[in-house]
């Protein structure tokens, strides 16, 4: 800002010395002398200073996120910036202020730097607000990739945000146990008993630390693998375990991954018929106690050994001993003469 001036000037005033004594005398052909005058000062122009104008203000977006669906009362569900393979359907959400019904809008969406949809519309939703502004869906779930999407208002560019889609994990091998021709270790043994039941498979312990487990006959190196795991009987304390075995060896060495009916979890090694602990038996309140389902994943992939429960995970460690091997199911009884039966369902296998 310029700040005014005035620029004075001060008149300098010329003052006769006053005499020291007086008297008179008769002065003839002397020339008067004329009194001082003070300078002429000229006057000092002021610069007008211009009167501000305010411009108006133009609408401003802010807060941009995505959702992949959207309440009857227009509030966003399972917002995400990465979005599981399978995602029919996701949101542009975003505040917004300035804003004019009617104003000339286009939504433009890019996927992996390539535009494969635009959209001319009209805005409608008032000056300001939060609101689903944009949407794009595929009807088989939308393609894996990195996704764009770019707001253009009256031709200028207002705002762009970015979000993905994971691609669709390989299948490796997948049973829901409907088929008992499938090739799972079916047998009744001094111990326990693995084998087949209606639409599931059953691995039963009947006490005192012997574990059971059921194998695939499959061969496998790097995989995740989930399954729906249900205790349907146990000891009084719920003293036991069960879960997955992978890399199963043809001596029955492998890794031992396992949840117990009381809450706990673990990892081991099975190495010439001794059990070496990986990760020691912990408690969680993430696994469902008593005769729940849990569901489990577990992952082995090169010497990466993870256990997750109901989404959650519990445990990782690491080792290389093993590279590959089958697959197993196991369930065990830590009470004396108390058997443990752990339905499993619903298995899938992937790649990494």
């Amino acid at each position: 800002m310029i700040n005014k001036k005035w620029i004075v000037a001060l008149a300098a005033v010329l003052v006769l010395p006053a005499l020291a004594c007086s008297f008179s005398m008769d002065l003839v052909g002397e020339t008067p002398v004329p009194s001082p005058v003070p300078p002429t000062v000229a006057p000092t122009k002021v610069p007008t200073q211009p009167t501000p104008t305010t411009l108006p203000a133009g609408p401003s977006f802010s807060n941009l996120f995505f959702a992949a669906g959207v309440t009857g009362a227009g509030e966003p569900i399972d917002v995400a910036s990465d979005f599981p393979a399978g995602t029919a359907l996701i949101y542009a959400f975003a505040s917004y202020e300035g804003m004019t019904d009617l104003a000339q809008c286009e939504s433009v969406w890019y996927l992996d730097d390539q535009e494969i949809w635009r959209d001319a519309f009209q805005w409608g939703v008032g000056e300001s607000g939060q609101t689903a502004i944009a949407h794009i869906e595929g009807e088989d779930g939308l393609p894996s990739g990195s996704y764009d999407w770019e707001l253009y208002v009256e031709g200028e560019l207002a705002m762009r945000g970015s979000f993905s889609v994971e691609a669709a994990a390989t299948v490796l091998f997948g049973d829901d146990f409907s088929d008992q021709g499938s090739g799972w270790e079916v047998g009744d043994y001094d111990t326990g008993s693995v084998g087949y039941r209606e639409g599931i498979y059953v691995a039963t312990s009947l006490g005192d630390g012997d574990m059971m487990w059921g194998l695939a006959n499959r061969s496998f190196d790097n995989l995740i693998i989930e399954v729906d795991a249900t205790q349907v009987l146990a000891g009084p304390d719920d003293d036991n375990a069960y879960g997955v075995m992978c890399r199963v060896q043809p001596n029955d060495d492998g890794y031992l991954l396992q949840i117990s009916g009381d809450g706990f979890y673990s990892i081991h090694k099975l190495l010439d018929r001794n059990l070496e602990t990986l990760v020691d038996w912990s408690e969680s309140d993430v696994i469902l106690q008593g005769n729940a389902t849990n569901h489990l994943e577990v992952v082995c992939n090169g010497s990466q050994l993870a256990l997750h429960a109901n989404g959650e995970l519990l445990a990782e460690a690491n080792d290389s001993t093993f590279s590959e091997g089958d697959i197993a199911l196991t369930a065990n009884s830590f009470e004396e003469g108390e058997p443990t039966e752990i339905h499993f369902d619903n298995l899938v296998v992937y790649a990494p």
